[in-house]
């Protein structure tokens, strides 16, 4: 039902999630949307996928984003 509502409550309706309440909208994670998508809103698989050019383990990553 969100998807039918008009863009602009989309976004405000999807500013309002939060992990201990997940809206499941079809508003994903942008640059320059709420920072709260990032934890709680879908993250959808789309463009960005073709800029995967590597597999590397889980660990190595996670190690990688500590520094």
């Amino acid at each position: 039902m969100l998807s039918r509502a008009p863009a602009s409550m989309q976004f405000r309706l999807a500013a309002t999630q939060s992990p201990k309440r997940p809206l499941f909208g079809p508003a994903a994670a942008t640059a320059g949307g709420p920072p709260n998508l990032i934890e709680a809103g879908p993250l959808y698989a789309g463009e960005c996928v073709r800029r995967i050019n590597d597999l590397r383990p889980a660990g190595e990553l996670v190690a990688e984003l500590a520094r």
